[in-house]
């Protein structure tokens, strides 16, 4: 290309490119001209515009294009600009991204899969059952949406149908529509399966002659018609409302492994033999350490239900004081190891 010919391109202002088929022109801004002219081969004529008049070009343009012959070769550019080249001389109007889009709902993802992925990362989901189903799903929901923000079973159904979507949980579960009723009925499926859930939690957790952490905590409630309501001593500071006692058994990373759910009015002693004969008969634990406070391990659960049962020992807060009657030597050593008061 002659240094005439490139000051003399550069001097005019615009450009006139002439369609092969229609006869209109198009004005484009000019630019600086290719050093030479591309190839022939994969040549895009511009199409016609009957009946209107010339659309809009970007004004890019006119620095990729050049006229040869009438026509406007544009093959050397990537195919991306080829197809908005296309698209602009056929008349359709092209807008940034940003403003042919519109944001109608966000919902909170982040904190819904990290949790959901934790829970997952760690088996729990095929803790609950071996194959995924519907109801699986639910009580994987009902976890991590407690963990997530404690609501009621309706709240918590509206938080996970779609139309009223609190989080991305719903949708990460695939779920779809969900009711409360959904959730008790996945509840209903969940303490079917509790016998069978605190198998394999203990199998992961529990091992011979580990550590076994137990204790009581009670909750109170409105309503008259749960059969284990009853008045007790209330944790909660409640006293005169009805309660349900659940006692927790914990490995010794303090990791929940069974639960039980007793009458509102049972005392924390009592509950200790149901513990012994679950960690040695369904769990086939045959020598563990109980730990508990001073007010459930007391000198007559000690004398009745632990020391005559073999392979099992035991850590509590006691008293500096003799032994209970029919308790061996060894054992109430081990008991007063707790941080008692000195006297």
């Amino acid at each position: 290309m002659s240094e005439a010919y490139a000051n003399e391109f550069r001097t005019r202002c615009t450009t006139q490119v002439r369609t092969s088929a229609s006869g209109y022109t198009a004005s484009i801004a000019s630019g600086n001209p290719p050093d030479r002219p591309p190839p022939r081969s994969g040549c895009l004529p511009a199409p016609a515009a009957s009946g209107r008049s010339a659309p809009p070009i970007q004004n890019f343009v006119s620095k990729i294009v050049h006229r040869r012959s009438g026509k406007t070769y544009i093959s050397h550019l990537a195919p991306h600009l080829i197809d908005i080249v296309r698209r602009a001389f056929a008349g359709e109007t092209l807008v940034p991204a940003g403003r042919a889009l519109a944001c109608e709902r966000s919902l909170p993802h982040g904190v819904a899969a990290a949790a959901l992925g934790l829970l997952r990362a760690l088996g729990l989901d095929r803790a609950l059952a071996a194959r995924r189903s519907r109801e699986r799903d639910l009580a994987v929901a009902l976890i991590v949406a407690s963990l997530l923000e404690p609501r009621t079973k309706l709240a918590t159904s509206r938080a996970l149908r779609p139309e009223t979507a609190a989080s991305s949980l719903g949708q990460l579960l695939g779920l779809g529509a969900v009711d409360e009723n959904d959730l008790y009925a996945a509840l209903d499926w969940l303490g079917r399966r509790q016998a069978a859930v605190e198998t394999r939690l203990a199998e992961r957790h529990l091992r011979e002659g580990s550590l076994v952490l137990y204790d009581l905590s009670s909750s109170w409630f409105e309503g008259r018609c749960c059969p284990l309501a009853a008045r007790g001593y209330s944790r909660d500071r409640k006293p005169g409302t009805l309660q349900v006692v659940f006692g927790l058994l914990c490995s010794a990373e303090g990791c929940p492994v069974a639960v039980e759910v007793f009458e509102g009015n049972t005392v924390d002693s009592r509950t200790v033999a149901a513990q012994v004969e679950k960690l040695r008969e369904r769990f086939g634990l045959s020598r563990v350490v109980l730990v508990g406070d001073r007010g459930m391990l007391t000198d007559a659960r000690i004398r009745e239900d632990l020391s005559g049962v073999p392979g099992l020992e035991w850590i509590t807060a006691a008293l500096h004081r003799p032994p209970p009657a029919g308790a061996d030597r060894d054992g109430a050593a081990l008991a007063v190891r707790g941080a008692g008061p000195r006297h």
